[in-house]
């Protein structure tokens, strides 16, 4: 069984437990109910950012955290103040480390862009090609996933994201036309996309509460990719290469 699926499985097994212990007065915590729960979600994305070394989810569920908090522990700061600081601290992390990858005892190896977990992180990897009509569908949840793409007539493609470590590579695909698309439903999520950098891409992502970056710059004469979709309380990272 996948690691991620047996942690995941086991953190909401002891959230469940905690929260029933909450309301039946075993355990003493003196947070309301939706406290209670965003807590368990937010703790859940801040954990699994740590695991697939998402700066941007790192630091966003540590700011969500602290606005649930803030109310109840009487904490004398809003929440325009703390998610201001995160994203300063976003860019400024992300300019430090940009390009640079993170590595730590060989448990993190970067090899022709293609990330491989070692020791008890197990991603769900596989090859797509030769899809009906240039059409994708990607559906990652509770996991950690690795996409490569390589399409010779790609035209379209549906990325969903959950509570999940998704990496979706582009760079071996080729568009036929002038145009293609991209949609994204991501939730509490980190999602890497990596597209060939003559592609000219036009973001029309709807962001709430997370955070969308480009990494190196598209081609505006290249074959025009419109992303679309949503990305809530996520990390969402587009690379040109």
């Amino acid at each position: 069984m996948k690691f991620f699926r047996v942690f995941w499985g086991l953190f909401f097994i002891v959230a469940a437990g905690t929260f029933i212990g909450t309301q039946t007065g075993l355990i003493s915590i003196d947070l309301p109910i939706f406290a209670i729960i965003a807590s368990i979600i937010l703790v859940a994305v801040f954990i699994h950012s740590l695991f697939t070394k998402s700066i941007i989810g790192i630091i966003f569920s540590a700011a969500l955290e602290a606005i649930v908090l803030a109310g109840p522990l009487n904490w004398n700061i809003g929440a325009g103040p703390i998610l201001i600081t995160a994203l300063l601290l976003s860019i400024g992390i992300s300019i430090l480390f940009r390009g640079s990858g993170i590595r730590r005892h060989g448990e993190w190896v970067m090899h022709h862009h293609r990330d491989v977990y070692h020791h008890a992180i197990d991603p769900d990897v596989e090859t797509i090609d030769g899809a009906i009509n240039g059409h994708i569908e990607i559906d990652n949840r509770f996991t950690g996933s690795v996409r490569y793409v390589q399409e010779d007539d790609f035209k379209s493609a549906n990325i969903t994201a959950y509570m999940a470590g998704t990496k979706v590579y582009f760079d071996k695909s080729t568009i036929q036309g002038d145009t293609a698309n991209i949609h994204l439903d991501i939730d509490l999520s980190g999602t890497d996309i990596f597209v060939p950098a003559d592609w000219n891409l036009i973001i029309n992502v709807n962001n709430y509460m997370g955070g969308i970056e480009e990494k190196g710059r598209g081609n505006t004469n290249g074959p025009k990719v419109t992303v679309t979709g949503r990305v809530r309380m996520s990390g969402l990272t587009i690379h040109y290469v």
